[in-house]
């Protein structure tokens, strides 16, 4: 389906093609509803004043209010997905433990005399990432 959209611009025609003011038009649109969003969010529809210097300042409080709040979000998104990622390395790494279990049994356990959980004790301290610098010791669960 073909559709046309009108623009009315000042732009000059030789300057800006038909696709580069479809590009500025676009970007344009994306900006504007993210100020109303934003102005949603931080409920800037409605102000308590009408004078200049405390319409400025509760904008001011409310868009500092909304950073922190976004910030904070954000972090704990990051955290979440962190926690996620770990969880899902542990669970690889003790399905690949499981898939060998019987060749590491007939093998170590014959020989070298070591139960299961010994041995996946020792595996997943080899295999869990470990930071440079690290202040701390490493914690055994």
């Amino acid at each position: 389906m073909n559709h046309s959209l009108p623009f009315c611009t000042n732009l000059s025609e030789a300057e800006f093609g038909t696709e580069d003011i479809k590009q500025i038009y676009r970007l344009r649109w994306q900006a504007e509803v993210g100020f109303r969003g934003l102005k949603r969010n931080t409920d800037l529809e409605w102000t308590h004043s009408r004078k200049l210097d405390l319409v400025q300042a509760e904008i001011y409080a409310k868009m500092t209010l909304y950073n922190l709040c976004s910030r904070l979000r954000n972090k704990v998104e990051r955290s979440r997905q962190h926690q996620k990622r770990i969880a899902q390395a542990k669970s690889t790494s003790r399905r690949q433990i499981s898939v060998h279990h019987q060749t590491i049994q007939q093998w170590l356990f014959k020989k070298a005399r070591i139960s299961l959980s010994t041995l996946e004790d020792l595996l997943l301290a080899r295999i869990s990432p470990i930071r440079e610098g690290r202040a701390d010791t490493r914690k055994k669960k």
